[in-house]
């Protein structure tokens, strides 16, 4: 694995989690650091949240065929389902609390707000309605 520079500046930026995410967050770590104490001088800190067991980069097609895949098929979803397709279940769901767009563009790191509304709009097809019904009465007064 080879670590680059991102393709655009858009791409370091900070994204926020929730207390959901922090606290699996500190389970992983309390569970991290038990591996680095039984490793000892085999651990290399390469300064990674998501490492193997002696500290590197985990292999992408190992992570996959070993974890990824299982844990699907543990919450019964199909194992065709892609890690990237990770990113997309969370733009929809942020779509779905309501989120703004441009915090959705902001969030995915997309270059424009245009990319943001052209990948997910379809996602909300009662947008449509749900905006037309708040005119209800708008020009009657009532």
């Amino acid at each position: 694995m080879t670590f680059k520079e991102p393709k655009t500046a858009t791409s370091i930026r900070r994204v926020p989690i929730n207390a959901d995410v922090l606290e699996e967050l500190k389970k992983y770590k309390e569970w991290q650091d038990c591996i680095i104490e039984s490793m000892g001088d085999k651990w290399q800190d390469n300064n990674l949240v998501l490492a193997n067991s002696f500290g590197k980069a985990v292999d992408t097609s190992n992570f996959t065929t070993r974890f990824f895949k299982e844990t699907l098929v543990a919450a019964g979803i199909e194992r065709t389902f892609k890690f990237h397709e990770l990113r997309h279940t969370y733009a929809s769901m942020l779509l779905e609390t309501g989120a703004d767009y441009k915090v959705i563009q902001e969030l995915m790191g997309h270059s424009t707000i245009t990319m943001a509304i052209d990948t997910y709009s379809h996602l909300r097809p009662e947008a449509k309605e749900n905006a037309v019904s708040k005119l209800e009465g708008f020009l009657s007064g009532k």
